[in-house]
């Protein structure tokens, strides 16, 4: 797995399992923080080595860590740690005064079982009846639960170019209405955000990634139940750009509501 993918797969189950998580931007973090739950006092820092992990990086990790106060940091990565890196933590922990954890592939396959969308994403479907895939031909046949996951391969020859829609059991992409809406909000944010810095010095990825941030999920992996959280996020920072202010000033309509967006379509 890339280090960024290995960094999206770690906060999204961090915030799971701490609503309170709080991402840092960014793959690297401020080097010793990748994220923290702040009424825990819990911070992450995630790290996907190439090789073998380094025992003067895990050092220089702690001594960062060490000045927010921690009361747990976590290291969680890429490799399983040897017995030889057990020991440096075992080290680790005479020296710093908060409680030090490692969680490697193995906890966190455990960690993300509970948690089915995010698991067939990253590490491959279990279930076909959770995940899958429909492919619609040009001649209208559907080649229908194929398995999700990042390993899977599907080959059609002869076919043309077909239609392929992947969606989650559970994720606003099982649900088009819902996933199209949050669309719609994101395009009015970056047509709003257009207007004001101009096209030239438009990034439109931005709006996604503090999505994520927030939300701890990309779109189409939203569960079902932040779908309103999602649409208050976007309606609010439709709602606080230049323009937007200006139309709310005006009495005008920034979005369609959900309603109005699933009557029209």
């Amino acid at each position: 797995m890339e280090p960024v993918e290995f960094h999206k797969m770690c906060a999204q189950l961090v915030l799971r399992e701490y609503p309170g998580f709080r991402p840092v931007e960014g793959t690297g973090g401020d080097e010793g923080v990748d994220g923290w739950v702040p009424d825990r006092a819990l911070y992450f820092q995630f790290h996907a080595p190439v090789r073998a992990l380094r025992k003067s990086k895990v050092r220089s990790y702690l001594e960062r860590v060490s000045a927010h106060g921690p009361r747990t940091w976590v290291l969680v990565t890429n490799h399983e740690l040897t017995r030889t890196q057990w020991r440096w933590l075992d080290e680790f922990q005479k020296t710093y005064p908060f409680k030090i954890e490692a969680w490697g592939p193995a906890e966190l396959t455990r960690r993300l079982s509970p948690h089915s969308d995010l698991r067939d994403y990253y590490l491959g479907s279990t279930s076909s009846a959770e995940s899958t895939i429909n492919i619609a031909t040009q001649r209208g046949s559907n080649i229908a639960n194929v398995a999700v996951g990042r390993g899977s391969q599907v080959t059609i020859k002869g076919l043309g170019r077909p239609k392929v829609v992947v969606s989650v059991a559970g994720t606003i992409a099982s649900d088009a209405r819902k996933h199209n809406y949050i669309m719609h909000l994101v395009k009015r944010y970056n047509e709003y955000k257009e207007r004001e810095v101009g096209k030239e010095n438009m990034r439109y990825s931005l709006i996604r990634v503090a999505y994520e941030r927030e939300i701890g999920s990309a779109v189409k992996l939203t569960p079902l139940d932040l779908f309103e959280r999602a649409c208050q996020f976007l309606q609010g920072r439709i709602a606080r750009t230049k323009y937007g202010r200006m139309a709310l000033a005006q009495g005008q309509k920034l979005y369609s509501t959900f309603e109005e967006y699933r009557a029209k379509y």
